[in-house]
């Protein structure tokens, strides 16, 4: 069976890792795939070829025709024929034309949504989306949002939640190499998070939050790992707080695992989630977690089991359960226990990866 996979790019985020995973792990006896890009390739696209997938990039679209007739995409899936088109956050509309015009069934999976949505994109995707056969939510929050927000039928909306490798996200001893890499000390304490530098990560609440953290316990650290447009911005709040001396932006990093070993505690303060690969992963390190109460979040994380949710807006909130965890030795490693269980119980990746086979058998 031929799969295309239609996304923005295949620059380092969430809906791109999922691609990458499913191309990596989907039998390729039974299973040919092709991703393209509609913006640009980006660096994951070389892990979706070590995988086994083609990658290319359409040539740009004309703004405003494209939404009638997407000419340069049309060329490309046309030469391809592919027996199923699946598309990603922010392909849903191209793909669905594309599926009228070439009889070419279509999924979509939403990874996530801004909140609030604008108007005219609900109504926009609403049209598009009459063509679609199924539209895949990464957890059971999303779906909701999506039946309310878009008014889709329940039974065109399905949850396939995200999963992630386990044996290679797994428990493991501090790396003492990059601990001083990182001009980190055995004493410190850290707090690490990672995503894209962006404003839905949050990631000013973090730095106020830590500041506070920072005035109470000398040893503490913080690692923001990541790479993104508020990079500058961060870089003059971390200067105004005072707190550069104890905080690093590492940049864009891929030895995310050992990074996360050298974490004494992970936080995820974003304003919106789908379901965050990066907690996670996080997670399935064992390292106990503090995350906003915003979307799969509050599915994921079980407070008082395996951390604790926070609102958003809550700098003390975060940095009294951050704080709680790093004076709490046996708390913490607690937590970071039930984690690693209920990770390895319901977000194995061969999961995912299952259920989207059988997805695709259903629809062609």
């Amino acid at each position: 069976m031929n799969v295309i996979h239609l996304v923005l790019s295949m620059e380092t985020g969430g809906a791109e890792t999922v691609v990458s995973h499913l191309i990596r792990k989907i039998d390729a006896q039974s299973f040919r795939v092709t991703v393209i890009c509609l913006c640009s390739r980006g660096p994951l696209a070389d892990l979706a070829e070590k995988g086994g997938a083609r990658v290319m990039v359409a040539d740009p679209m004309v703004k405003g025709a494209s939404l009638i007739y997407p000419y340069a995409l049309l060329a490309i899936v046309k030469r391809e024929k592919p027996d199923i088109l699946h598309s990603h956050s922010g392909c849903g509309p191209s793909a669905a034309l594309v599926s009228r015009y070439l009889g070419i069934p279509q999924i979509h999976t939403e990874h996530g949504r801004p909140f609030p949505d604008a108007r005219w994109m609900i109504e926009l995707e609403r049209l598009y989306a009459m063509q679609t056969r199924k539209i895949v939510a990464v957890s059971p929050l999303l779906k909701e949002y999506l039946h309310q927000a878009f008014r889709w039928p329940d039974e065109k909306v399905l949850v396939i939640e995200n999963g992630i490798d386990t044996g290679y996200f797994s428990p493991r001893p501090k790396p003492q190499g990059l601990i001083s890499e990182l001009g980190l000390e055995p004493n410190h304490k850290v707090i690490g998070s990672v995503g894209r530098l962006s404003p839905v990560k949050n990631f000013p609440v973090l730095l106020h939050a830590f500041r506070d953290i920072l005035a109470a316990n000398s040893q503490a650290r913080l690692l923001i790992v990541g790479e993104g447009p508020e990079r500058r911005k961060l870089e003059r709040i971390i200067d105004h707080l005072g707190i550069s001396q104890a905080c690093r932006l590492t940049g864009e990093r891929f030895d995310i695992r050992d990074l996360l070993s050298c974490m004494d505690v992970f936080v995820l303060p974003s304003w919106s989630e789908g379901t965050s690969l990066s907690l996670l992963e996080a997670m399935s390190c064992a390292r106990p977690v503090v995350a906003s109460c915003v979307g799969g979040n509050q599915e994921i994380v079980q407070p008082g089991q395996t951390g604790f949710l926070v609102h958003p807006h809550d700098v003390q909130s975060f940095a009294l359960s951050i704080q709680t965890l790093l004076n709490d030795r046996s708390m913490a490693a607690e937590f970071g226990e039930n984690c690693r269980k209920m990770v390895l119980q319901r977000y194995r990746l061969e999961l995912m990866v299952e259920k989207y086979e059988k997805l695709y058998e259903q629809i062609v």
